[in-house]
């Protein structure tokens, strides 16, 4: 045996195998190029029998175009983010793409993952750095950020209705005749702009219909930072009866330190509500009120932004996807009188 069994197979094989050209065995494989179907069923056939695969990385060079996409992840202990990466890998394969997942750690290699040849970044509730941004713009590399918002013209951007979400909860709450509300916030100051946004919108509603704020306490991103913020505010003197949470991730938590180190029965002594319903939400145990944030149309949205600034055929845009309040038995329900 002159050969190694384990020796790739390349083109110029397929190309002897199926008597064409290397030329000929790369247009089969390249679509919408210019080859006839005789020709391209020959290289097919020939490429199945030998077990070869085409090199993306080497027709990226002759297409200029690489189809990756970067996806720089925040903090995965959401459940949100885990979802919404399911979601963002099937839609983004349907289109042809592909995902160079990183963590958008301070240190992260942005020289590295430049030599990737990235068509476009997607920031997955992750804060776009100066440097990463100057690399951007450098490598003419559009960045869209999901989940966060820009106050930058130039960066597109898919949010859920953050503003709209939080009135409807704050308008809930007090229609179930709460008075001490309270908000958990997620991150330091302007850390996460979707938990500003929501607070800011909250507390609004709040005072055009005369109530303020009752306590407040900010969680980091974690499942311990959440536990430690729902201690603080039921360790209050006099404690709140409702505790809006910047997101499920820490309502979820919240809702589990009032139950089993409070002895609370949450929906009775007090009301907890979320933001994005998570699948987590929905389970037995934790039945969680919380407004949605739909994962499928905002990836859609954020695909469609990708294409469009890959092709130069649209400048940068801010899109804000609805959703709705789900009710469930984590906090108090309206009661309506008869006809109301």
């Amino acid at each position: 045996m002159t050969e190694s069994r384990h020796s790739k197979v390349t083109a110029q094989d397929v190309a002897r195998k199926a008597g064409v050209s290397q030329s000929a065995v790369s247009r089969a494989f390249t679509p919408d190029a210019s080859v006839s179907p005789v020709t391209r069923q020959k290289v097919l056939k020939a490429a199945a029998e030998l077990g070869y695969r085409p090199n993306a990385f080497a027709r990226s060079l002759t297409t200029r175009r690489s189809d990756i996409i970067g996806v720089a992840m925040g903090n995965l202990q959401n459940p949100f983010f885990a979802a919404a990466l399911e979601e963002i890998t099937h839609q983004f394969a349907r289109a042809g793409l592909r995902l160079l997942v990183f963590s958008a750690r301070p240190d992260m290699p942005v020289e590295e993952i430049m030599q990737y040849q990235i068509e476009a970044l997607l920031m997955l509730s992750a804060p776009l750095s100066p440097r990463l941004k100057s690399e951007c713009q450098v490598g003419r590399v559009p960045v869209v950020m999901f989940n966060r918002s820009s106050l930058e013209p130039d960066i597109s951007s898919v949010v859920g209705d953050n503003a709209q979400g939080a009135a409807t909860i704050a308008a809930y709450l007090l229609a179930g005749d709460h008075r001490r509300i309270a908000y958990m916030a997620l991150g330091q100051e302007n850390e996460s702009t979707a938990s500003v946004e929501r607070e800011a919108a909250f507390t609004a509603y709040l005072a055009a219909q005369g109530h303020r704020l009752h306590s407040r306490a900010a969680a980091d991103f974690t499942s311990a930072g959440a536990a430690a913020a729902m201690r603080k505010l039921l360790l209050q003197p006099e404690r709140p009866d409702a505790v809006f949470c910047a997101n499920d991730h820490l309502a979820i938590m919240a809702l589990q330190v009032a139950q089993a180190e409070f002895g609370l029965e949450v929906g009775r002594d007090i009301s907890i509500v979320g933001f994005d319903d998570v699948p987590q939400a929905s389970w037995p145990g934790i039945s969680l009120t919380t407004f949605s944030q739909p994962i499928a149309p905002m990836v859609s949205a954020a695909l469609d932004l990708i294409e469009d600034l890959r092709s130069g055929e649209a400048p940068p845009q801010q899109v804000v996807i609805p959703g709705d309040l789900v009710v469930r038995s984590s906090a108090r329900r309206p009661r309506y009188t008869a006809g109301g």
